[in-house]
């Protein structure tokens, strides 16, 4: 039955004609929400059975065990960080207005910190970034939030008490400043309002806010737009976060968690979360989890996903994501449009050898859920069900052939900037390996710190015999094959070897290990 009703939402959802737009008057959405209506209307909105809150029972007290949010200390820590961090905006911009001779009238107005992404959704933990974003009036731009110098935002950063750790990315697609203060991290972005005002948070979803903005401050204001109409989009917010903080933590867990590297990140979670929201707006968390696993594994990708219809803004005329116009856009293989103007796919760095993988972890994620929810109720079930979800991916024991990219740099601070520039990359690099004849491309998620290990490999006789023949036949120096196949060997994980790699990122790859057995065979 639930099957059933997912391909009739596929269905439904392929009848939409998105060429069809709304045009929303240059107000802003502001008083026009009502134009924000779900793309596609609820396909069930069937009330939870008494075994479907016994089973959300079950999942929250799993959920809360395993993945528990902040505590009251840590929330409160967070909080005040937040508001500190926003009272330092607010003087450092009223500082500089003054600085530059800005009628005291307008330089009183200061400067507003918005916050974005999982803070925003209440599904943080403790260990996650706070994403916020520091909105100047016109007055100010993007080299006075990145100046070294006295005056400058990221000078008063670094003489903060508290605060270890200062690292501003400045060529980025959207700059960033990595903030750690107390312990809590932060993103701190910055948009530039051609206003002499910057307008309160209530009226961030007005599109004029847009008017004037470059590209890159755009995005950065579009994150807390999109976080915000998120919110009044969703049908249940309660029932949203839970079902958010299970896929977050099983993302995770199996490796699909960055978006970096060619998977989702959090924006486009939340959305295909709350997508599956609106199409059963009254389902309890436990079923709309097993719906999301048997929704997204039988999709028809590349049709994407979009919670409310496109619409444009009398006198702006920005870029859109439409593969009708734009033709480069039809490639994109798992379309995840955020709702706020200018609409835009949000996951464009997915490849086809990682959404491969999503469809295949959506598919294991199905047929447990499944299993759960179809069992039949007993009171004795135990919560710890649900932990085979959960059971983070065995990388490094799964494939045969590893690739792994170290990152050296002079100091640590160089060190972080280019890792982060390298984990940019590295989906650049699958699509160069997907030209291969490889099965599957894996690029793992995390980086990991480097640790020198030399494991010592024993060369069986039969592998000496193999290498003689192969240097007898080729005429090659004994040396060097000898050290070629015992790295060819140390690729392989060996039982009781720890794999450990310093801020390096690991891609697999996977090939048939007979096959080239035997064309090796051939060749000696």
């Amino acid at each position: 039955k639930t099957v059933k009703m997912d391909q009739a939402a596929i269905a439904r959802y392929n009848r939409v004609d998105v060429s069809k737009t709304v045009t929303a008057p240059s107000l802003g959405l502001t008083e026009d929400l009502d134009k924000l209506k779900p793309y596609i209307s609820a396909v069930d909105r069937s009330a939870p059975t008494p075994k479907d809150k016994k089973l959300t029972k079950s999942l929250t007290s799993f959920i809360n065990n395993e993945n528990p949010q902040a505590d009251p200390e840590e929330t409160t820590l967070r909080q005040k960080v937040v508001s500190d961090l926003s009272i330092l905006v607010n003087s450092w911009v009223v500082d500089t207005l003054r600085k530059k001779g800005v009628p005291e009238s307008e330089a009183k107005l200061g400067g507003k910190l918005f916050v974005s992404g999982s803070y925003r959704l209440g599904v943080d933990t403790a260990k996650d970034d706070i994403d916020t974003i520091c909105a100047a009036p016109r007055y100010i731009d993007r080299n006075d939030f990145f100046s070294e110098e006295e005056g400058g935002f990221t000078y008063r950063l670094r003489k903060v008490p508290g605060i270890t750790h200062v690292m501003p990315i400045r060529e980025a697609v959207v700059p960033i400043i990595e903030v750690v203060w107390h312990g809590t991290d932060l993103d701190v972005l910055f948009a530039k309002i051609e206003r002499s005002e910057v307008p309160p948070l209530s009226q961030i979803l007005d599109d004029s806010i847009l008017k004037g903005l470059d590209d890159a401050t755009t995005k950065s204001i579009n994150g807390p737009r999109v976080t915000e109409l998120l919110v009044k989009l969703i049908p249940n917010p309660s029932t949203f976060a839970l079902v958010l903080r299970c896929i977050r933590l099983w993302a995770k867990r199996r490796g699909l968690y960055s978006n970096k590297m060619g998977f989702l990140g959090g924006v486009n979670w939340a959305i295909l979360v709350a997508f599956v929201c609106q199409l059963f707006p009254t389902a309890s968390p436990a079923r709309l989890l097993q719906k999301f696993f048997s929704l997204y594994q039988e999709w028809k990708w590349p049709t994407e996903i979009r919670l409310c219809h496109p619409y444009e803004v009398e006198d702006l005329d920005m870029k859109q994501w439409d593969p009708t116009v734009d033709r480069s856009e039809k490639y994109h293989v798992m379309p995840i449009i955020t709702p706020a103007y200018p609409c835009q796919n949000s996951s464009y760095n997915v490849s086809h050898s990682t959404l491969d993988i999503m469809l295949e972890e959506f598919k294991r994620g199905k047929e447990i859920v499944k299993d759960i929810c179809d069992k039949p109720w007993d009171e004795n079930r135990s919560s710890d069900e649900w932990a085979e979800l959960f059971v983070p991916n065995e990388f490094f024991l799964r494939f045969g052939t590893y690739v792994v990219v170290q990152a050296t740099a002079a100091d640590d601070d160089m060190l972080h900037a280019w890792v982060g520039y390298i984990e940019s990359r590295i989906r650049k690099l699958v699509e160069v390996l997907q030209r291969a004849p490889l099965r599957k491309i894996f690029p793992f998620p995390k980086k990991v710190p480097y640790t020198p290990i030399e494991p010592k490999v024993l060369e069986t006789t039969e592998d000496a015999g193999k290498s003689e023949a192969k240097n007898s036949l080729e005429g090659k120096d004994d040396s060097n094959d000898a050290e070629l196949e015992s790295k060819q060997e140390e690729s392989e994980p060996k039982e009781g070897v720890k794999i450990a790699t310093e801020k390096s990122l690991e891609v697999s790859q996977t090939a048939n290990a007979e096959k080239m057995e035997a064309e090796t065979k051939e060749a000696i």
